[in-house]
């Protein structure tokens, strides 16, 4: 499955923004813009499953009427109520793939929430030493509102692949956090145990080849990550954003090219037969976990956007936007919160976005007649 342009939207702050009460509720409009205007393939829609009701992070500002909590602290594989449940989620889907865009979820393969009910009923899933683990990405990262599973554990590995494929109708793919932690030589690395078997491959057979797989990765991992089926992979860790930021600072700036031409010349045999590398990686300015990108490349965030457009002549891989992006928003959002802080557009931000993507100025005419039926003037 091909995939070009993705674009991340936190589906709760969103719909909130929107003025909504239920995904299936965001207007024509803005799905026509999605899909016609600014031509992205693919949403990745962040955090709708139920989510932890005890989150640390929710409980360290009790007076705040926006504060949630971590949408990657999941409780339960099931469509959150407040964003319209499975139903409304149904109905997205459907306008989306109407229009030619698919529709991306969450799957947090090393950790639950702490209040999930494997907790009681099956501890055995997860690591522990008189106490369950926190999950945690390295002895010095770790999350508190999460419980780290056990890999090496053959029941909940068959668990996890039959919620997998019970999810499986809700979406066109899935976007795994934190990908790598799952490989069995970095799972035992980090936690002295061994998993019979390689996580994800078991996850392509079970998926299918059409369905689209992308591994948020780091550690130098994303190679191996790609080998075993992921359609594609984060280029940030020591990578693509990581030596764009080191390019402007003036550090070695010949490094980001060489990587660049490397990964794009680097050819990679996966389960569906042999790929360009650099066809695989997911390059970006911001997303959720970084720094707006109006704010991190000032001045130079035109010339940051050309290279991840061109690539030095020589342009590959899935190009990424995080939702407030294309306005020029500064502000990061917090994840813990159900608004975005608010901001204006930034109209010169915006504008230059247009037209590097090759927005139409009459694209609204462009539009097919069912979907312009349908929009409410």
């Amino acid at each position: 499955m091909k995939v070009e342009r993705i674009y991340e939207i936190p589906a709760l702050p969103f719909i909130n923004e929107m003025r909504v009460r239920k995904l299936g509720e965001i207007s024509d409009v803005v799905l026509n813009s999605l899909a016609f205007k600014w031509k992205f393939d693919a949403i990745y829609l962040m955090g709708v499953w139920k989510k932890s009701e005890m989150s640390t992070h929710n409980h360290r500002a009790p007076k705040n009427k926006n504060a949630t909590s971590s949408p990657f602290a999941v409780r339960e594989y099931s469509v959150a109520k407040n964003l319209g449940g499975k139903a409304s989620l149904i109905e997205l889907k459907k306008k989306l793939n109407e229009r030619g865009v698919k529709l991306l979820l969450d799957f947090v393969p090393n950790h639950t929430a702490r209040d999930h009910e494997w907790i009681r009923k099956n501890s055995d899933f997860y690591l522990q030493d008189n106490k369950i683990e926190f999950g945690r990405s390295s002895k010095f990262e770790f999350w508190p509102d999460t419980a780290q599973l056990d890999y090496s554990n053959q029941e909940l590995v068959k668990i996890q692949l039959d919620i997998l494929e019970s999810i499986k109708p809700l979406c066109d793919g899935l976007r795994c956090d934190m990908s790598h932690l799952i490989l069995s030589d970095v799972f035992e690395k980090q936690w002295g145990r061994r998993p019979k078997k390689e996580f994800w491959s078991e996850v392509r057979k079970k998926l299918g080849k059409n369905f689209y797989l992308m591994g948020e990765a780091y550690g130098r991992h994303e190679y191996r990550l790609v080998e075993l089926g992921f359609d594609s992979v984060y280029d940030k860790e020591d990578g693509f954003y990581d030596r764009l930021l080191t390019h402007f600072a003036g550090e070695n700036p010949e490094l980001l090219e060489a990587h660049i031409r490397g990964c794009n010349s680097t050819k990679v045999q996966t389960p569906t037969g042999e790929k360009i590398f650099g066809d695989c990686l997911v390059r970006f300015l911001e997303n959720h976990d970084e720094k707006r990108a109006a704010k991190v490349f000032g001045v130079e965030l035109e010339n940051a956007l050309k290279i991840m457009l061109k690539q030095y002549g020589d342009s590959h891989g899935v190009l990424f936007f995080n939702h407030g992006q294309l306005e020029g928003r500064t502000i990061k959002h917090s994840l813990f919160s159900k608004v975005f802080p608010c901001e204006k557009v930034n109209p010169k931000i915006l504008t230059m976005y247009e037209r590097l993507l090759g927005v139409e100025k009459n694209w609204e005419a462009k539009v097919p007649r069912k979907f312009q039926l349908k929009i409410k003037k």
